[in-house]
């Protein structure tokens, strides 16, 4: 398990956090990649909400460079910490990851 820096493509071993800057929604998760996952690997992100996961996820299977999730909304409060969780099944082999999602 790593957690995605938002604003970059770094990961960390630690959960790192921003704050939501005011009541909002965060939804359509949007999620690709320069190089696809390995043979036989995945990887599944997670939008968190106060260190607890949300059902916001997007997986990335063998051979996918894109993945979304457009039905799933997750409602914040102003100060409310988001994180992006990734788990991966394997040396999965991606780069170049960008993951965004909408917030209003």
């Amino acid at each position: 398990t790593r957690f995605m820096r938002i604003g970059s493509d770094a990961v960390d071993t630690v959960e790192v956090t921003v704050d939501a800057p005011k009541r909002c929604v965060l939804h359509r998760l949007r999620v690709n990649v320069r190089v696809a996952p390995n043979a036989g690997t995945s990887v599944t992100f997670t939008l968190r909400k106060n260190g607890a996961d949300t059902t916001l996820t997007a997986t990335l299977a063998e051979s996918q460079t894109s993945a979304a999730n457009y039905t799933n909304g997750v409602t914040f409060a102003r100060g409310d910490k988001i994180a992006m969780k990734v788990v991966t099944t394997g040396a999965t082999g991606v780069q170049d990851v960008v993951a965004q999602f909408e917030l209003f």
